[in-house]
């Protein structure tokens, strides 16, 4: 700034004492432009940082790559959706009728909650999960599923142009629960370090992940109402029979409330992006209850959401048979335009039989991979 007055003074040939004038007046303006960008600056600063909650929230989003779409027709007359991991496929519950070698691979069932779900409103629905999906490589990316490859299934699920509801189960195998869940059982505790970095690490990557699979299905053009599934606890208050699992009471608590933590990631997210996030209750039909909603260790998939039986008759002992929870909330909150409603759906279970072999037990629609006794495996 003073080189520009020195310079303009000097051409216009102007007296010692004015040329002096004008150069400090020009000092002087700069200071009091200076002045006042900093008090501008220092008085807003505070409340903007005050609404910083994220990294994206301070440096914004990158652009958004889009998913292309799968290749063939478009499926129009798909009505509802379903997208994630094994708690919508079903595994461990009854095969479908009629499945091909995708189906089977990604370990679908007839029993799966989105399948009930369409039975219960009418919908055409297209059951796109896979036991083993996480969003990098299930649901964005492509699933290796054995000798199978399985598309994206947010690529699949373009091709239904006029689906008007979304359902999405993803997060467990992300933060690897099912790992977790086995070490905590062959550990002396389940709090400690390393295992408690690990999970904080996993749960990070997968916020971001799960960020960028919301934006991508707000932008998808027919606009659908999206139904984000939070996980149910599959413990229970009494968690007695689990002890020789190697799962004690103080176990049992860190797993609920990592547990906790990721639910609070998917409720969050969902609330953000103007979604709707359910979650089923299980009150009082934990593992070791006389009627668990889920399966128990020793059955072929522990842990995971019971298909029900046939309905039971009424009767002074039983009382009335109802739908699960998560049929009518849903109902309710399609209704009312996204309200009010926690749970995702299956029917009731009926009653397991004493003495029964594990593999006719009956086993319910909706289901969660918290241990499997295969290798290292989540939903």
């Amino acid at each position: 700034m003073l080189l520009p007055l020195a310079a303009w003074t000097g051409l216009r040939r102007m007296p010692a004492g004015r040329a002096a004038a004008v150069l400090g007046g020009g000092v002087a303006l700069v200071g009091a432009v200076n002045v006042v960008g900093f008090y501008l600056l220092a008085s807003a600063t505070p409340q903007a940082l005050r609404e910083v909650r994220s990294l994206q929230d301070l440096v914004g989003d990158s652009p958004l790559s889009p998913v292309p779409k799968a290749e063939g027709p478009p499926r129009g007359r798909v009505q509802a959706v379903a997208l994630g991991d094994s708690t919508a496929a079903g595994t461990g519950n009854g095969p479908l009728p009629d499945p091909d070698e995708l189906d089977t691979a990604c370990r679908r069932s007839a029993d799966s909650y989105p399948r009930a779900l369409a039975r219960a409103n009418g919908w055409r629905s297209l059951n796109l999960a896979g036991a083993g999906a996480t969003v990098r490589d299930g649901i964005l990316g492509v699933q290796i599923l054995g000798d199978q490859v399985a598309p994206p299934q947010f690529a699949q699920a373009q091709r239904a142009t006029q689906a008007s509801v979304i359902t999405l189960s993803t997060g467990a195998n992300d933060v690897r629960w099912a790992d977790l869940v086995k070490l905590c059982a062959a550990s002396p505790s389940c709090d400690d370090r390393a295992s408690t970095a690990f999970f904080r690490n996993r749960l990070t990557r997968f916020t971001l992940d799960y960020r960028n699979l919301l934006r991508q299905l707000a932008a998808l053009p027919q606009h659908p109402r999206v139904l984000v599934n939070e996980y149910y606890d599959p413990f229970g208050t009494d968690v007695g029979c689990l002890c020789e699992e190697g799962l004690s009471p103080p176990k049992v608590s860190v797993l609920r409330s990592r547990l906790a933590a990721l639910n609070s990631v998917l409720r969050h997210g969902a609330e953000t992006a103007g979604f709707t996030s359910v979650r089923p209750d299980f009150t009082g039909h934990g593992l070791c209850s006389p009627q668990p909603y889920v399966q128990s260790p020793t059955d072929r998939a522990p842990c995971i959401r019971r298909r029900p039986g046939p309905w039971p008759s009424p009767s002074p002992t039983s009382g009335p048979s109802r739908p699960h929870p998560m049929i009518s909330l849903a109902r309710r909150r399609l209704r009312h335009g996204g309200t009010a409603v926690p749970g995702a759906a299956a029917r009731r279970p009926g009653r397991r039989t004493p003495g029964r072999p594990a593999r006719q037990r009956q086993r319910a629609e909706i289901h969660f991979r918290a241990a499997h006794h295969a290798p290292l495996r989540g939903p």
